[in-house]
């Protein structure tokens, strides 16, 4: 089985490119990779092609239309997830047309294939008169309720997007007259953000009553089943934050 020029500089892509010139993060590589294998899925459900014999003359501006169109038809994927998956094919092609040059029509075809429009939902975050009522609730005996209060106190206080809280582990804690926070962002920025004596002493709280203070790689916040928090729970405890404080 002959591997085609696609296959072959698309592998030196994901296993050399990304984690070692560009420096991404596993979890940008792993994005990458997911991209690639539903466009797989593509070519062998509609086009009858296995991966291994897709070639940059396959990628046309029809072909690059149609594929659009099954990601949201098909797969029931949003603008926004459509949109991702394109702008994965366009770095990829784009690094691939400066090494090959049969990759250059690919890279022009998706470059200028149209993009569905995504539909921007803010992110609803705690102005500070809800912060406010949401730390006065009464206290509750539950462990997790607990953690909630002190995740979204950190989150608010921070001002950090979701995947960092999530990112964020013991040792990222600075305690100290002022007490600062280490987060991780894209690209692997870092910086530090102070917060208020009130919220160092909840997470100095939060550190000890589960036994982490000499636990400085584990994950400051754990779901239920003891593993790291993901988004979605972050977003869930934020939207059931705002429904505790609507009926205080």
């Amino acid at each position: 089985m002959k591997d085609t020029a696609f296959s072959r500089q698309l592998s030196a892509y994901v296993d050399v490119h990304l984690p070692d010139v560009r420096n991404c993060s596993t979890n940008t590589i792993k994005s990458y990779a997911n991209a690639f294998a539903v466009l797989y899925d593509y070519f062998d459900e509609k086009r009858g092609i296995p991966h291994f014999k897709i070639e940059y003359k396959d990628f046309t501006p029809k072909m690059l239309e149609e594929y659009t169109l099954w990601l949201v038809r098909e797969r029931d994927y949003s603008a926004s997830s459509v949109k991702a998956r394109l702008s994965a094919l366009n770095s990829f092609l784009k690094y691939a047309s400066r090494r090959e040059i049969a990759a250059l029509p690919a890279f022009t075809a998706v470059v200028g294939a149209e993009k569905p429009k995504p539909t921007h939902k803010p992110f609803p975050y705690f102005t500070l008169e809800e912060m406010g009522i949401l730390l006065k609730l009464p206290a509750s005996e539950k462990k997790t309720e607990k953690r909630d209060l002190i995740l979204l106190s950190a989150f608010y206080e921070t001002g950090a997007r979701a995947q960092e809280l999530c990112d964020l582990k013991v040792g990222d804690i600075k305690f100290g007259s002022t007490t600062k926070v280490r987060l991780f962002g894209k690209g692997r920025k870092t910086r530090e953000v102070p917060i208020s004596r009130d919220v160092a002493d909840l997470l100095r709280y939060h550190i000890k009553s589960n036994n982490i203070d000499d636990k400085r790689d584990e994950p400051l916040f754990l779901s239920q089943l003891g593993c790291k928090m993901t988004t979605a729970c972050v977003r869930n405890l934020v939207n059931h934050g705002f429904s505790r404080d609507k009926h205080a």
